[in-house]
């Protein structure tokens, strides 16, 4: 949580943690605790008054108390029309809305296999990325990887849950690794003329889905989906490399290119995002949701103006977002 005296943040704290606020000027002082979660409450609306003496201290103390939100949820991020994204959660009929945090997160959540945690990436304004955890409620947030001028992000827990695989940044995007905890990073994919970004786990653990840029800087790329074995080892392309344009201002671009890839939770299938981006009017462009065996065979496309998608646990339903301008950015 974000600690504020008189409406100016100092600090923050922990859940369950405490903090030191030193300078504070003499008198009546107002103490408040921000970024809680809207199913959490903290006592005395979270905003205390305390009397700070010369050379004294003063303590102010809270209790935030949180209501667990239902089973069968989606978690997603919601971007406010004033630009600010915050992670969210709803049912699966898209009600009981609730927002679990104030910060600018949600570019990927990815809920642990227990169900009793979320990694998410939060993009803070000093740029990059940083790899978050929380508990399900949206609590005990932890900043777990990054520091602020650095990119890690879009993270995808391994099945026993005991690691995470992430994109890392921010010049050259790669695919890394690390315990649950944050520790013992490796990198894994590693190719200075590349970039490997949005890894997703099979959920046997054996290999890691991720989408490959081989031109940088440029719309004008290759990207498909490749495989690769959880040690970085055996890296194989997926979908096949796009002719190319030929429409006037487009000569050279590819005509589609794959994002996003996220293997079924079975295994035998893997959802991806094709953006068909060929067309000389831009309005004509479109990114649609495919999904092709586990070794690239059989792509086909499911539904048109359409990106990130994601499977239900069971397998039988996706959840993707509708509309709007995708480009591989979301």
């Amino acid at each position: 949580y974000d600690v504020s005296v008189d409406g100016s943040v100092e600090s923050t704290v922990e859940v369950n943690g405490s903090v030191t606020v030193t300078g504070i000027p003499a008198g009546s002082r107002t103490v408040a605790l921000d970024g809680i979660a809207s199913n959490c409450a903290a006592d005395g609306a979270g905003s205390q008054t305390v009397s700070v003496t010369v050379n004294g201290t003063a303590t102010a103390s809270f209790a935030v108390t949180c209501t667990d939100p239902p089973d069968g949820r989606i978690y997603f991020g919601t971007v406010s029309e004033s630009g600010a994204a915050r992670l969210s959660v709803m049912n699966t009929d898209g009600s009981g809305v609730l927002d679990l945090t104030s910060r600018n997160a949600g570019q990927r959540i990815d809920v642990s296999p227990d169900g009793d945690r979320i990694a998410f990436d939060v993009g803070p304004d000093t740029g990059g990325l940083e790899l978050f955890l929380a508990f399900k409620d949206g609590s005990g947030q932890t900043k777990v990887l990054s520091p602020d001028d650095s990119y890690e992000g879009t993270p995808s827990w391994s099945p026993d849950g005991a690691a995470i695989a992430f994109t890392s940044g921010p010049d050259n995007f790669q695919i890394s690794a690390a315990d649950s905890d944050g520790s013992n990073t490796s990198e894994l994919t590693g190719h200075p003329e590349h970039w490997s970004l949005w890894p997703d786990w099979s959920p046997d653990g054996s290999k890691i889905a991720f989408q490959r840029i081989t031109t940088l800087h440029s719309y004008a790329a290759d990207a498909r989906i490749h495989v690769m074995n959880a040690d970085g080892t055996g890296v194989t392309a997926l979908t096949e490399a796009a002719p190319q344009c030929e429409a006037p201002g487009r000569e050279g671009w590819p005509v589609w290119q794959d994002h996003f890839p996220q293997w079924s939770p079975d295994g035998t299938q893997i959802l991806f995002a094709r953006w068909f981006n060929c067309e000389e009017d831009e309005s004509d462009n479109y990114m649609a949701v495919f999904v092709m065996n586990q070794d690239g065979t059989d792509p086909r496309e499911l539904v048109q103006d359409a990106s990130l998608p994601h499977w239900s646990p069971d397998g039988t339903q996706i959840a993707f977002i509708k509309g709007g301008d995708f480009r591989g950015e979301s």
